[in-house]
């Protein structure tokens, strides 16, 4: 029996050792940050210079060029915060456990996510009525008219839009599963790793 209950512990701390889940949550956080830093550059600065430029430039709608600069801000913003946040949680869980740091940092993701693809679809779905709306009665050529608006700013407001929705529709039909099939996953992994740990207890 003993020599059973050392064989188990031996093969727990071969198959589950602490370093390196240490070092595979510890990747998994930096290739998150870098992934964040790029997707605030590429994906919302251009939008955030396009709102400040055009910012007086559309009469028949003047909330494109706002929603624009607050899409922008809200991007850059979410992004550094949640790269500031997980530098944070990455540096205290060094100390904790190996089933702890893995049920943290899973909590940490799925929460940052949520908060953020809530905020996006309905900022989101607000600039589509805005730009989508004028779509009938905007004109690019009299600056004067009221209904006029600068063609590059709306036509690029216009493309983002549509590129969005199809970003969100994208994440439901991907990145929700697989956080839930991730979430099974840390579950299963709870119910493998509870008995062999009262198994060694005794």
């Amino acid at each position: 029996m003993f020599v059973k209950s050392r064989h188990m512990s031996d093969s727990f701390s071969a198959e589950h050792n602490p370093n390196d889940s240490k070092v595979n949550v510890e990747f998994e956080g930096r290739t998150i940050i870098i992934v964040l830093v790029g997707k605030a550059i590429l994906f919302y600065v251009l939008p955030l210079v396009m709102g400040v430029v055009y910012q007086s430039q559309c009469k028949v709608q003047e909330m494109i060029p706002r929603f624009l600069m607050i899409l922008g801000i809200k991007g850059i913003g979410e992004n550094f915060l949640i790269c500031i946040l997980m530098f944070i949680l990455l540096f205290i869980l060094r100390q904790r456990s190996e089933l702890d740091r893995r049920k943290i940092f899973d909590r940490f993701k799925l929460i940052a996510y949520s908060i953020c693809i809530i905020s996006n679809i309905a900022w989101v779905i607000a600039g589509c009525v805005w730009t989508f709306g004028v779509k009938n009665r905007v004109q690019f050529d009299d600056v004067e008219n009221v209904n006029y608006c600068h063609p590059t700013l709306y036509q690029y407001a216009f493309v983002w839009c549509i590129l969005w929705l199809i970003y969100i529709f994208m994440e439901f039909v991907i990145c929700i599963p697989c956080i839930c099939i991730l979430q099974w996953k840390l579950t299963d992994l709870q119910k493998e790793l509870n008995p062999v740990r009262h198994i060694l207890k005794l």
